[in-house]
């Protein structure tokens, strides 16, 4: 009679009812750390994320209070896990059954892929908006120094296309981007419905800020939470400094504090 919570609040309660050695997991090593950190900033604050001074007080607050509130049921090696680790450890043992945070591999779904066969939903929100989480994926990018770039222009056109996402990319075990083959019925009856189950958290997911200097500061901004979070430092610090590696980069003076 365990199920799965769908608000963030209702994470101590489900944990709560699981029973011996079963535990709720989040992948927190520190880049997925400051994307968790996103994510609950972006349900709290309806996705206003960031102001002029840099990440919003009050969203900031909240989701810390979520994430070290966390640390009395978390399985133990959360905060050094990254999703793939993490899902790894779903895959082959059977004490972690729940990640409420965790970017979506579709392999882990298809069956015969792993020991243990991982069935994905949609994330747990909060009561203040109708954000899901921080978008994840990566990229595609062609380097301004390449001397191919007709090849390069060609190689994006053939494999971004509907046709290949949802036929020889999925198949060859790729995570699709393409709304068609999200909705390719074969693709969905193949990976356990997981894309059925999760296509709601990717229509209302946060997309992160892509102005200028932001990878440069989501990197350092990742290692300083999780190393301010580890050593129980004061919420209120912990945004300050984030704050201050944010104006830093706004005054093209990036330093590390």
């Amino acid at each position: 009679n365990w199920e799965l919570p769908t608000d963030v609040v209702q994470l101590h309660q489900a944990a709560s009812l699981l029973p011996g050695k079963y535990r709720i997991a989040v992948p927190l090593c520190p880049t997925d750390m400051w994307c968790v950190f996103l994510t609950l900033c972006a349900q709290y604050a309806d996705g206003n994320v960031f102001c002029e001074e840099g990440v919003n007080m009050d969203c900031g607050l909240w989701a810390l209070e979520q994430i070290f509130s966390w640390q009395d049921f978390l399985f133990e090696g959360s905060f050094h896990l990254n999703p793939v680790q993490m899902l790894e450890l779903m895959a082959t043992e059977d004490n972690i059954v729940y990640s409420p945070f965790a970017f979506g591999y579709t392999n882990y779904s298809r069956a015969g892929f792993s020991e243990n066969l991982l069935h994905f939903g949609n994330a747990p929100k909060s009561g203040f908006s109708g954000i899901s989480t921080v978008l994840g994926g990566a990229g595609l990018a062609i380097s301004t120094q390449t001397a191919h770039l007709p090849e390069c222009l060609d190689f994006l056109k053939y494999i971004l296309s509907e046709k290949v996402q949802a036929g020889a990319y999925y198949a060859n075990g790729g995570q699709p981007g393409c709304l068609a083959a999200w909705t390719d019925g074969g693709n969905d009856k193949n990976c356990g419905s997981f894309f059925s189950k999760t296509i709601k958290t990717m229509e209302h997911a946060y997309m992160r800020p892509r102005h200028k200097g932001f990878n440069r500061f989501q990197e350092s901004a990742a290692e300083s939470l999780h190393s301010s979070i580890v050593q129980h430092q004061s919420p209120k610090d912990i945004i300050k400094t984030l704050n201050r590696l944010y104006t830093s980069i706004l005054n093209e003076s990036f330093q590390k504090y």
